[in-house]
């Protein structure tokens, strides 16, 4: 665990700009309390916020200030991961090192329930993150779930969704393709309905629909 503390270190001592759950954990670790830094990361981490996933995933691999578990530092670090924390990609290939093969199958599925329900409430950057779980997590891989999601991400304009999609699309014949985006566009219209308004695009595929 020796290579974790930079991980760790590089967090503690930012500047905070602002006071929330993310910067009272860095005092808290700061003076030592590493309980109470992991109880912050914990509120933080389940907003979004990506350095507090990432610090989360760092304490629960090292067991400071909580239970060592290296199933959920496993979640947390793909979660940060898919946040943008570069150093993550690290400490996902580290904690795939301890970990039983199985595990891939785990992490994908407390992953996928976790974006999903994002998703359902109307987080639009989440869709990017299933399919990636589908086509980088999950043991065997499924193309066309991850083409559909990436497909209905790209359309909801998601950074980098383009390219996921384009990259994955290639492996599908024809027929796979027009099945898959048949089943996507189901799933972006009921994803409309509910949350109406959320994107200049829901009022498009309204409009068609009329």
């Amino acid at each position: 665990m020796k290579r974790l503390f930079p991980l760790l270190a590089a967090f503690v001592f930012a500047t905070p700009a602002m006071s929330g759950p993310f910067e009272t954990a860095l005092d808290h670790l700061a003076q030592g309390h590493s309980s109470k830094a992991v109880a912050q990361f914990q509120l933080a981490a389940g907003t979004g916020h990506a350095e507090a996933q990432f610090n989360l995933a760092v304490m629960l691999a090292k067991g400071d200030g909580i239970l060592q578990d290296d199933q959920d530092a496993l979640f947390w670090a793909w979660r940060a991961r898919m946040s943008g924390v570069k150093r993550a990609v690290t400490l996902v290939d580290y904690l795939n090192t301890r970990l039983p093969a199985d595990s891939a199958l785990i992490t994908g599925t407390s992953l996928e329930l976790a974006y999903s329900d994002l998703f359902q409430n109307g987080n639009a950057k989440a869709a990017l993150a299933i399919g990636r779980v589908h086509n980088e997590i999950y043991p065997e891989r499924n193309v066309e779930m991850a083409y559909k999601w990436f497909t209905i991400a790209a359309a909801l304009d998601v950074k980098f969704a383009k390219a996921f999609r384009e990259a994955v699309s290639y492996e599908l014949n024809a027929v796979q393709r027009s099945s898959v985006q048949t089943q996507a566009k189901s799933t972006l219209i009921l994803w409309c309905l509910e949350n109406a308004g959320s994107n200049d695009l829901c009022s498009v595929l309204h409009a068609n629909a009329e």
